[in-house]
């Protein structure tokens, strides 16, 4: 309606590539097309959303060349706007691994939270997160929050390490480790999942950067249950790169880029399993889409839940879904999204080259 007003309403021409089903006139999207090629459209502050819905439009339509080239646009815009510094995440990251140990968890755990209550979905940003809490919040006892920002604020630890604030907070929140400090920041924390839903047994807190502060999860809520949700590489990174995201996700825009954090994001996940010896339960999503009657019930089991009928009709679930999912959830489980990014195969050597990704 917007666009049969103003036909270059960039927010408009967004907002329409979002539905599932795309009814748009032909003569608006070649509009949008001219528009690109404007000596310095680069630089509007629009240009990333159109290009991002330019490509949702050409990929409809199985216009693919034509798709890549919008993609490849809407990523360089953003992050030309973001300006990405890794050699500071891989500072953070670092500091993580050298602050953190086994023992460390082990002598401050004693004095975190007897609270089950929370169930942490976490991993790499597309990696599935959302159809999981999508699947336990159908169960009777789950209540599904979404992705909550309760513990990056209760500990003070952002998600990035912007202009090196994670690091000096990071050294902060260690320094701060004590009886009194565990006690009142698992209590705040409880407190906020209280004020949020006061129901259910469980509730799901589904911030995938949550990746960062599992030590911090361990050492606050022990008996926690805690799930690492992974995706093939290619099949995460691509859905990284083609997502238009309205929060700041600093290195998801470029090719190599995504594929360099998320070796630093599986690096730092060994760490956690191997080194600091937490338990987690692993869900592999090509294993939930192969066999997802088996892996929802070894999901139930790893969360002391009972079998609920309910975990298998999730799309009909009615929850609010405030993520990049929000569409896909709606549906059953299905191959859609496994190897979409083949048919822009030989547009995506420089991602699976930095990944060393080995092509099945």
């Amino acid at each position: 309606e917007i666009l049969s007003i103003d036909q270059y309403d960039a927010t408009a021409f967004f907002a329409l590539s979002t539905f599932k089903k795309i009814d748009i006139s032909k003569d608006v999207v070649s509009n949008f097309i001219k528009i690109t090629k404007n000596k310095n459209f680069a630089s509007d502050p629009q240009a990333s959303k159109i290009f991002a819905a330019l490509f949702t439009f050409m990929e409809s339509d199985k216009k693919f060349d034509q798709a890549i080239h919008h993609l490849r646009k809407m990523n360089e815009t953003v992050n030309n706007l973001y300006k990405p510094n890794l050699d500071l995440e891989k500072k953070f990251i670092s500091k993580l691994k050298k602050e953190f140990s086994e023992n460390l968890i082990k002598e401050n755990s004693k004095f975190g939270s007897e609270s089950s209550r929370p169930i942490f979905i976490l991993g790499m940003p597309r990696s599935g997160t959302t159809l999981i809490e999508q699947i336990l919040s159908s169960h009777r006892e789950v209540y599904g929050a979404g992705e909550l920002t309760f513990l990056p604020n209760v500990l003070d630890l952002p998600s990035y390490n912007e202009q090196d604030i994670a690091s000096k907070k990071l050294k902060k929140v260690i320094s701060s480790l004590s009886k009194k400090n565990i006690n009142n920041w698992s209590n705040d924390y409880l407190s906020k999942l209280s004020f949020l839903n006061s129901n259910e047994s469980h509730v799901t807190d589904k911030l995938p950067h949550n990746f960062i502060r599992i030590g911090f999860i361990k050492i606050l809520f022990p008996k926690a249950k805690i799930i690492y949700c992974k995706r093939d590489a290619m099949d995460n990174c691509f859905s990284l790169y083609r997502q238009f995201f309205n929060s700041p996700h600093f290195f998801f825009y470029d090719q190599e880029l995504i594929g360099e954090y998320y070796k630093m994001h599986q690096d730092l996940m060994h760490f956690w399993i191997k080194e600091c010896n937490i338990e987690m339960y692993q869900l592999n999503h090509e294993q939930l889409v192969d066999d997802p009657k088996k892996i929802v019930s070894d999901t139930l089991n790893y969360c002391n839940l009972e079998w609920d009928d309910n975990c298998m009709q999730f799309y009909k679930n009615k929850r609010s879904v405030r993520t990049a999912s929000n569409v896909q959830v709606r549906e059953p489980i299905n191959r859609k999204s496994i190897q979409s990014w083949k048919k822009y195969e030989k547009e995506l050597a420089l991602m699976m080259r930095t990944l060393n990704y080995q092509n099945a």
